[in-house]
């Protein structure tokens, strides 16, 4: 069962390789997943957090190079798309309310009014 928090992986651009991601929401009925792909592409001119894997708040990820997650990096995808890292890795809370945070700002930008509110029933989609 996949939970907001767990790494895994996916494949954000089809045909591309697959790419970390942290769940930071399922959907009600568990069938979806919003994730926040990470890349070792940076830094660009976009909001982002830069997970260093050296870094020992960063360390139960278990990355292996700098990861930049992007704030449009965000992607919903069916829970059955998502291969959860093994053994299970899950994003350390006070780096999880950062990633949160730039998957809400990116989830404004990407998403319809109506997907918004699905995700983020209590967020205001124009904020």
């Amino acid at each position: 069962m996949i939970r907001p928090g767990d790494k895994v992986w996916i494949i954000p651009n089809l045909g591309g390789e697959p790419h970390p991601a942290v769940v930071i929401r399922v959907s009600s009925d568990g069938g979806h997943a919003l994730v926040l792909s990470g890349t070792g592409t940076g830094p660009r001119d976009l909001p982002y957090e830069l997970v260093d894997p050296s870094r020992r708040l960063s360390k139960p990820l278990r990355l292996t190079k700098p990861t930049y997650f992007y704030q449009s990096a965000v992607h919903v995808r069916p829970v059955d798309d998502l291969k959860p890292d093994e053994p299970a890795a899950r994003c350390p809370l006070p780096l999880w309310e950062k990633l949160q945070v730039l998957a809400l700002a990116g989830a404004r930008d990407k998403l319809s009014r109506n997907d918004f509110r699905a995700w983020w029933p209590d967020a205001d989609p124009l904020a």
